[in-house]
C-alpha cells in the first residue's frame, strides 16, 4: 500500500553527511542528485544559510525540490531576536518546518529549561505558519539522574505543548539510546509526522537496510501508526559508499515499503 508521504534527503552539517561539504560548496549539483534519484526534496540546516536565502529558494526550485525542513541547533534560537531571524529566512526560503537538536545531560531541569524553550519557539512559529519539532538523539532515551524509568524525551513530551511542538523521530538514534525504534515510531506517532529514516551498527551509520535498526519494521510501523505523515528523510552521517548510491539505495528501500512510490 502507497503511503502519501514524500521522501527527502537530509544534507547534513560539518561535513557529516551523504555529500559532505558539497552542500556549501556547491547545493545545485547536490539537489541535482536528489533530483534524479526521485525524491521530493532535501533537509538543510544552517551550513548552507551563508549562501542566502534567495539563492537556496531559487536552486530547489529550479530542481523542481522543496525545502522540507530547516534543521537547528537549540542554542541558535537562544538570545534576542534570533528565532525571529531564523523564521524571516524560513519565510524567504519556503520552508515551513523547523526542527530543533540540542545537546543535553541527564538532569530533569536541563530539560524542563529546553521544554520552555520549544514551547516558546513553536508558539513564535505558530504566528507565521511555522510547525517547530524537536529531533532527540541518543541521550534523551537515557533514563534521567534519579528519576527511575523517566527518560528526557519523556520530559519534553509531558512538558512541550503538542499544538506547538512536535516530534522528529530518527530511527537510529532512538537505536543508540536503547530504544526500540520501531516502538518509538508508534510511542510518538501522535506528535511525529517528519521522520529521519537511518540505519547503522554501534556508533556508525550504515546504508538503510543493512544495519542493525530494522528499517523494515520502522517504516512499517510509520505507514501503520502515523498514516498522517508528511515527509520521510534519508539521512548518513558517516558515508562508506558514494552519494549517489546511498542515495538510490535509500530510495529503493522507501518505495518498497510504500514511500514515495
Amino acid at each position: 500500500m502507497k503511503h502519501p508521504s514524500k521522501t527527502a534527503v537530509q544534507l547534513g552539517i560539518y561535513g557529516y553527511g551523504p555529500f559532505g561539504h558539497l552542500p556549501e560548496q556547491d547545493l545545485a549539483s547536490v539537489l541535482g542528485v536528489v533530483r534524479a534519484t526521485g525524491y521530493d526534496g532535501a533537509e538543510i540546516m544552517t551550513n548552507v544559510l551563508p549562501q542566502g536565502a534567495e539563492r537556496i529558494r531559487r536552486v530547489f526550485s529550479d530542481e523542481g525540490l522543496t525545502v522540507a525542513g530547516l534543521h537547528v541547533f537549540s542554542e541558535d534560537l537562544e538570545g534576542p531576536g534570533r528565532t525571529e531571524s531564523l523564521l524571516d529566512v524560513m519565510d524567504a526560503i519556503g520552508c515551513i518546518r523547523l526542527l530543533v537538536s540540542s545537546t543535553v545531560d541527564r538532569e530533569a531541569a536541563t530539560y524542563l529549561g529546553l521544554a520552555q524553550l520549544l514551547n516558546e519557539t513553536g508558539a513564535a512559529g505558530s504566528e507565521r505558519g511555522t510547525e517547530v519539532y524537536y529531533h532527540p538523539h541518543d541521550a534523551e532515551y537515557h533514563e534521567l539522574s534519579g528519576a527511575v524509568g523517566r527518560r528526557g524525551v519523556d520530559v519534553l513530551a509531558g512538558e512541550t505543548e503538542p499544538s506547538l511542538v512536535k516530534f522528529n523521530i530518527d530511527t537510529y538514534w532512538a537505536y543508540r539510546g536503547g530504544a526500540d525504534p520501531a516502538r518509538t515510531v508508534r510511542e510518538f506517532a501522535e506528535r511525529c509526522d517528519y521522520y529521519h529514516i537511518k540505519d547503522g551498527v554501534a556508533d556508525q551509520n550504515c546504508p538503510l537496510e543493512q544495519g542493525e535498526v530494522r528499517i523494515g519494521d520502522c517504516l512499517d510501523a510509520v505507514r501503520e501508526y502515523a498514516p498522517r505523515t508528511d515527509w520521510v528523510v534519508y539521512e548518513d552521517a558517516h558515508p562508506k559508499l558514494p552519494a549517489e548510491q546511498l542515495c538510490a539505495i535509500a530510495r529503493d528501500c522507501f518505495v518498497r515499503h510504500g514511500f514515495g512510490c
